[in-house]
């Protein structure tokens, strides 16, 4: 998969940041302790999912030399080898600290945090990098598998909420499909493939993020 241009990009990410923010505001106020994903309340959710923000402002570098050529093979990178399950009980333990943020004003610390990044990225100079954990990817790659994460956890806030089944904005599905399937590919191309033409059901329990 390559690069959308920058343009794109950029849109995709206001766009799904924008939704994102718009169904947090929407959640009742019975539902933040409740369950949202996992072992997670719908608060440590939504606190996992405000690191597609705070990733940007502390992976963000004026200039570097990206060795991650695109969203899909970042997140293949960050899913290969290593312990998986160590891996995914770290992300959650995560968001459950992040939650402690969360306590008073849910929707009000999200929308700050969002602010920040789109500030950092607005100000970020041409050949800007994101230093992630996994290597390092252009400003736009990067911000690419952030629209993935904003995609992927405002679905998962929607259905924890219990509010009415919502469509991600055009642009954000178009990238967010695009990383998804490439990835599917990369890592369990029959079942992508079987699947997607009606020839077999998705395995149960699998994912494409392992």
């Amino acid at each position: 998969m390559t690069t959308t241009e920058e343009p794109w990009t950029r849109l995709a990410f206001a766009e799904a940041a924008a939704w994102n923010l718009a169904v947090v505001e929407d959640v009742p106020a019975e539902r933040w302790d409740g369950p949202g994903l996992g072992v997670w309340t719908l608060r440590e959710l939504v606190a996992h999912t405000s690191r597609a923000y705070t990733t940007i402002t502390s992976y963000l570098r004026p200039a570097g030399e990206p060795d991650i050529p695109d969203a899909a093979s970042y997140f293949v990178r960050a899913i290969a080898g290593g312990d998986r399950a160590a891996i995914h009980a770290g992300v959650a333990e995560r968001g459950r600290a992040e939650a402690a943020a969360f306590a008073d004003d849910p929707a009000g610390e999200l929308a700050r945090r969002a602010r920040a990044a789109r500030t950092a990225i607005d100000e970020a100079p041409a050949g800007a990098v994101c230093e992630s954990f996994v290597g390092t990817l252009a400003l736009d790659d990067y911000l690419v598998t952030r629209v993935v994460e904003l995609v992927l956890h405002t679905l998962d806030i929607v259905a924890a909420a219990g509010l009415p089944d919502d469509i991600p904005p055009p642009p954000a599905t178009r990238l967010a499909a695009e990383v998804v399937t490439a990835l599917g590919v990369a890592t369990a191309p029959v079942a992508v493939l079987r699947t997607l033409t009606g020839r077999a059901p998705w395995p149960e329990g699998a994912s494409i993020f392992g």
